[in-house]
């Protein structure tokens, strides 16, 4: 979680954006909701396309982060992540 609500959103220079996300509410252990998720993906899509773009998961503890990833992943694809759960 950011320490304060600036700190929530990639800053700095216009040639990278960086998202390291550890887990909200517990950190390292809480998973992202879908809303977030789809929030995140806005995020990455709207950034420049000049910039090198990262989104790195590190709420390993309860195995959320690949889960997490993946989800991010068929989002940024284009893809209905619900349609590929059984």
């Amino acid at each position: 979680p950011a320490m304060t609500p600036d700190a929530a959103l990639p800053g700095g220079w216009s040639g990278l954006v960086y998202f390291r996300l550890h887990g909200s509410p517990r950190k390292y252990w809480s998973s992202y909701s879908p809303k977030h998720i789809a929030r995140l993906a806005v995020s990455l899509r709207s950034a420049p396309a000049s910039a090198d773009a990262w989104c790195v998961f590190d709420n390993t503890a309860s195995g959320g982060a690949l889960e997490n990833a993946w989800t991010l992943r068929t989002r940024l694809m284009g893809a209905d992540p619900s349609r590929h759960r059984s």
